[in-house]
Protein backbone atom coordinates (compact mmCIF):
# COMPACT_ATOMS: atom_id res chain seq x y z
CA UNK A 1 0.00 0.00 0.00
CA UNK A 2 2.75 2.24 0.52
CA UNK A 3 5.27 1.19 -2.04
CA UNK A 4 8.20 -0.55 0.43
CA UNK A 5 9.52 -3.07 -1.35
CA UNK A 6 8.82 -6.14 0.17
CA UNK A 7 11.84 -8.08 -0.70
CA UNK A 8 15.34 -5.83 -1.99
CA UNK A 9 18.96 -7.15 -3.34
CA UNK A 10 21.32 -5.77 -5.52
CA UNK A 11 23.47 -8.22 -7.74
CA UNK A 12 26.45 -7.03 -9.80
CA UNK A 13 24.88 -9.29 -13.12
CA UNK A 14 22.04 -8.77 -15.35
CA UNK A 15 19.76 -11.48 -13.93
CA UNK A 16 16.36 -12.35 -15.44
CA UNK A 17 12.86 -14.65 -15.03
CA UNK A 18 12.34 -13.91 -11.70
CA UNK A 19 9.46 -15.72 -9.94
CA UNK A 20 7.88 -16.10 -6.72
CA UNK A 21 6.75 -19.69 -6.47
CA UNK A 22 4.12 -20.49 -4.08
CA UNK A 23 5.79 -21.80 -1.22
CA UNK A 24 7.13 -18.39 -1.45
CA UNK A 25 10.91 -19.24 -2.70
CA UNK A 26 12.31 -17.40 -5.57
CA UNK A 27 14.06 -18.04 -8.44
CA UNK A 28 15.98 -16.50 -11.07
CA UNK A 29 18.65 -16.36 -13.82
CA UNK A 30 22.13 -15.53 -12.45
CA UNK A 31 25.02 -15.12 -14.94
CA UNK A 32 27.52 -14.33 -12.59
CA UNK A 33 29.79 -17.46 -12.48
CA UNK A 34 28.53 -18.95 -14.56
CA UNK A 35 25.01 -19.07 -16.08
CA UNK A 36 22.05 -21.13 -13.93
CA UNK A 37 19.18 -20.89 -11.90
CA UNK A 38 19.14 -20.44 -8.50
CA UNK A 39 16.49 -20.84 -5.27
CA UNK A 40 16.28 -17.95 -2.93
CA UNK A 41 14.25 -17.83 0.82
CA UNK A 42 12.32 -14.62 1.35
CA UNK A 43 16.01 -13.12 2.94
CA UNK A 44 17.52 -13.81 -0.15
CA UNK A 45 19.68 -17.29 1.42
CA UNK A 46 20.52 -19.30 -1.81
CA UNK A 47 19.15 -22.43 -1.18
CA UNK A 48 18.80 -23.83 -4.75
CA UNK A 49 21.24 -24.39 -8.03
CA UNK A 50 20.04 -25.84 -11.24
CA UNK A 51 21.78 -26.25 -14.61
CA UNK A 52 21.37 -27.84 -18.03
CA UNK A 53 23.45 -30.98 -18.75
CA UNK A 54 24.79 -33.29 -21.54
CA UNK A 55 26.68 -30.73 -23.26
CA UNK A 56 24.27 -28.17 -22.65
CA UNK A 57 24.87 -24.79 -21.36
CA UNK A 58 21.63 -23.47 -19.09
CA UNK A 59 19.85 -21.20 -21.47
CA UNK A 60 18.07 -17.39 -19.81
CA UNK A 61 14.41 -18.20 -20.72
CA UNK A 62 12.90 -20.52 -18.36
CA UNK A 63 12.68 -22.65 -15.41
CA UNK A 64 10.02 -24.25 -14.25
CA UNK A 65 9.41 -26.50 -10.74
CA UNK A 66 6.56 -28.45 -10.82
CA UNK A 67 5.15 -29.43 -7.21
CA UNK A 68 6.93 -32.70 -6.86
CA UNK A 69 9.87 -30.97 -7.29
CA UNK A 70 10.87 -32.31 -10.64
CA UNK A 71 12.32 -29.08 -12.83
CA UNK A 72 12.55 -28.39 -16.54
CA UNK A 73 15.08 -26.01 -17.91
CA UNK A 74 16.48 -25.17 -21.30
CA UNK A 75 19.48 -26.11 -22.35
CA UNK A 76 21.53 -24.57 -25.67
CA UNK A 77 24.75 -25.46 -27.64
CA UNK A 78 26.33 -24.55 -30.81
CA UNK A 79 26.26 -27.39 -33.59
CA UNK A 80 27.90 -27.54 -36.70
CA UNK A 81 25.59 -28.12 -40.04
CA UNK A 82 26.12 -28.56 -43.31
CA UNK A 83 23.01 -27.13 -44.47
CA UNK A 84 23.23 -27.41 -47.86
CA UNK A 85 21.61 -30.75 -47.27
CA UNK A 86 18.30 -28.61 -46.68
CA UNK A 87 18.49 -26.15 -48.34
CA UNK A 88 19.70 -25.31 -52.08
CA UNK A 89 23.11 -22.92 -51.57
CA UNK A 90 22.69 -23.59 -47.92
CA UNK A 91 26.42 -23.11 -45.73
CA UNK A 92 28.24 -25.82 -45.64
CA UNK A 93 29.53 -25.10 -41.91
CA UNK A 94 26.66 -23.29 -40.71
CA UNK A 95 26.94 -22.82 -36.71
CA UNK A 96 23.46 -23.44 -35.56
CA UNK A 97 22.35 -22.77 -32.14
CA UNK A 98 20.23 -25.21 -31.09
CA UNK A 99 17.83 -25.44 -27.96
CA UNK A 100 16.36 -28.48 -26.41
CA UNK A 101 14.18 -29.33 -23.32
CA UNK A 102 15.74 -31.20 -20.08
CA UNK A 103 13.51 -32.34 -17.05
CA UNK A 104 15.30 -33.33 -13.83
CA UNK A 105 14.19 -35.20 -10.32
CA UNK A 106 14.70 -33.20 -7.19
CA UNK A 107 18.05 -34.42 -7.12
CA UNK A 108 19.28 -33.32 -10.29
CA UNK A 109 18.89 -36.57 -12.63
CA UNK A 110 18.31 -35.64 -16.07
CA UNK A 111 15.54 -38.15 -16.58
CA UNK A 112 13.77 -36.30 -19.74
CA UNK A 113 15.57 -34.67 -23.28
CA UNK A 114 13.89 -33.02 -26.58
CA UNK A 115 16.42 -31.57 -28.83
CA UNK A 116 14.90 -29.19 -31.37
CA UNK A 117 17.11 -30.61 -34.40
CA UNK A 118 15.29 -34.32 -33.82
CA UNK A 119 11.91 -32.93 -33.53
CA UNK A 120 11.31 -30.10 -35.80
CA UNK A 121 11.94 -29.32 -39.26
CA UNK A 122 15.07 -26.55 -40.25
CA UNK A 123 13.82 -25.05 -42.32
CA UNK A 124 10.81 -23.77 -40.67
CA UNK A 125 13.15 -21.35 -38.98
CA UNK A 126 11.81 -18.16 -40.09
CA UNK A 127 13.24 -15.34 -37.95
CA UNK A 128 16.32 -15.89 -38.88
CA UNK A 129 18.51 -16.44 -41.81
CA UNK A 130 19.29 -19.96 -42.76
CA UNK A 131 21.54 -19.35 -45.84
CA UNK A 132 23.71 -17.18 -43.07
CA UNK A 133 27.03 -18.60 -41.35
CA UNK A 134 25.10 -18.95 -37.86
CA UNK A 135 21.31 -18.77 -36.93
CA UNK A 136 18.97 -19.71 -33.80
CA UNK A 137 16.90 -22.66 -33.86
CA UNK A 138 14.13 -23.09 -33.05
CA UNK A 139 14.63 -20.73 -30.06
CA UNK A 140 12.86 -22.48 -27.09
CA UNK A 141 11.69 -19.88 -24.90
CA UNK A 142 8.99 -21.26 -22.36
CA UNK A 143 7.92 -24.11 -20.83
CA UNK A 144 4.26 -25.30 -19.21
CA UNK A 145 2.88 -28.39 -18.21
CA UNK A 146 -0.89 -29.40 -19.17
CA UNK A 147 -3.68 -30.59 -17.21
CA UNK A 148 -2.71 -34.01 -17.98
CA UNK A 149 0.98 -33.67 -17.16
CA UNK A 150 2.12 -33.10 -20.42
CA UNK A 151 4.37 -30.87 -21.82
CA UNK A 152 3.76 -27.64 -23.73
CA UNK A 153 6.91 -25.92 -25.36
CA UNK A 154 6.79 -22.25 -26.95
CA UNK A 155 9.54 -22.14 -29.70
CA UNK A 156 9.92 -18.26 -30.95
CA UNK A 157 11.46 -19.30 -34.40
CA UNK A 158 9.15 -21.43 -35.77
CA UNK A 159 6.13 -19.91 -34.16
CA UNK A 160 4.69 -22.83 -32.58
CA UNK A 161 3.46 -24.22 -29.09
CA UNK A 162 3.95 -27.92 -29.50
CA UNK A 163 2.31 -30.26 -26.86
CA UNK A 164 5.13 -33.23 -25.87
CA UNK A 165 3.84 -36.31 -24.60
CA UNK A 166 6.74 -36.52 -21.65
CA UNK A 167 6.33 -40.14 -20.95
CA UNK A 168 7.43 -40.96 -24.63
CA UNK A 169 8.70 -37.62 -26.19
CA UNK A 170 6.18 -38.34 -29.44
CA UNK A 171 4.43 -34.71 -30.36
CA UNK A 172 0.30 -34.53 -29.34
CA UNK A 173 -0.20 -31.65 -31.17
CA UNK A 174 1.27 -28.67 -32.70
CA UNK A 175 0.03 -25.37 -32.78
CA UNK A 176 1.62 -23.27 -35.23
CA UNK A 177 0.87 -19.68 -36.41
CA UNK A 178 3.25 -17.88 -38.99
CA UNK A 179 4.07 -21.57 -40.20
CA UNK A 180 0.64 -23.04 -40.72
CA UNK A 181 0.92 -25.48 -42.88
CA UNK A 182 2.41 -27.47 -39.67
CA UNK A 183 -0.30 -26.80 -37.76
CA UNK A 184 -3.25 -29.29 -36.29
CA UNK A 185 -5.51 -26.09 -36.22
CA UNK A 186 -7.19 -23.99 -38.13
CA UNK A 187 -7.42 -20.72 -36.36
CA UNK A 188 -11.60 -19.07 -35.79
CA UNK A 189 -12.23 -15.72 -35.14
CA UNK A 190 -9.15 -14.37 -34.98
CA UNK A 191 -8.56 -10.95 -36.39
CA UNK A 192 -4.62 -11.12 -37.09
CA UNK A 193 -5.34 -15.33 -38.32
CA UNK A 194 -2.72 -16.48 -35.71
CA UNK A 195 0.43 -15.81 -34.05
CA UNK A 196 4.46 -15.31 -34.85
CA UNK A 197 7.42 -15.41 -32.87
CA UNK A 198 5.55 -16.05 -29.50
CA UNK A 199 6.83 -15.87 -25.63
CA UNK A 200 5.50 -17.51 -22.42
CA UNK A 201 3.06 -20.06 -23.06
CA UNK A 202 0.47 -21.18 -19.98
CA UNK A 203 -2.27 -23.75 -19.43
CA UNK A 204 -5.21 -21.66 -18.15
CA UNK A 205 -6.90 -25.29 -18.13
CA UNK A 206 -9.88 -27.13 -20.32
CA UNK A 207 -7.82 -26.83 -23.38
CA UNK A 208 -6.97 -22.77 -23.14
CA UNK A 209 -3.73 -21.79 -23.71
CA UNK A 210 -2.88 -18.13 -22.99
CA UNK A 211 0.56 -16.36 -24.16
CA UNK A 212 2.47 -13.39 -25.42
CA UNK A 213 2.22 -13.10 -29.16
CA UNK A 214 5.12 -10.98 -30.09
CA UNK A 215 3.40 -10.78 -33.28
CA UNK A 216 6.68 -9.52 -35.72
CA UNK A 217 4.97 -10.81 -39.01
CA UNK A 218 1.63 -9.18 -38.63
CA UNK A 219 0.84 -6.68 -41.03
CA UNK A 220 1.95 -4.11 -39.46
CA UNK A 221 3.70 -5.66 -36.51
CA UNK A 222 1.46 -6.15 -33.86
CA UNK A 223 1.89 -7.58 -30.38
CA UNK A 224 -0.97 -8.88 -27.97
CA UNK A 225 -1.64 -11.01 -25.20
CA UNK A 226 -3.65 -13.94 -26.80
CA UNK A 227 -5.76 -16.88 -25.13
CA UNK A 228 -6.93 -19.67 -27.54
CA UNK A 229 -9.57 -22.14 -26.85
CA UNK A 230 -8.45 -25.44 -28.66
CA UNK A 231 -10.96 -27.90 -30.09
CA UNK A 232 -9.21 -30.94 -29.93
CA UNK A 233 -12.03 -33.02 -32.32
CA UNK A 234 -12.64 -30.18 -34.83
CA UNK A 235 -9.08 -29.25 -34.61
CA UNK A 236 -10.04 -25.57 -34.20
CA UNK A 237 -8.31 -22.93 -32.55
CA UNK A 238 -10.78 -19.98 -30.97
CA UNK A 239 -9.73 -16.83 -29.74
CA UNK A 240 -11.26 -17.01 -25.84
CA UNK A 241 -9.52 -13.15 -24.99
CA UNK A 242 -7.58 -10.98 -26.72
Amino acid sequence: NNGSPVWYMQANDERRDMKVLPNGLLTMLVREGGMRYVTYDQNYNQVGSYAAVNGYATDEHELILTPSGNYFLIGMRSNTVDMSRYVSGGNTNCSVSETAIQEFTPAGELIFQWRGLDNFDIRDTHHDNIYSSSFRFPHMNAIDVDDDGHILLSSRHVSEITKINRDSGDVIWRLSGYTQSRSDFTFVNDPLNGFSCQHSIHCMGNNRYLFYDNGNYHNPSESRAVEYQLDLEAKTATVYWQ
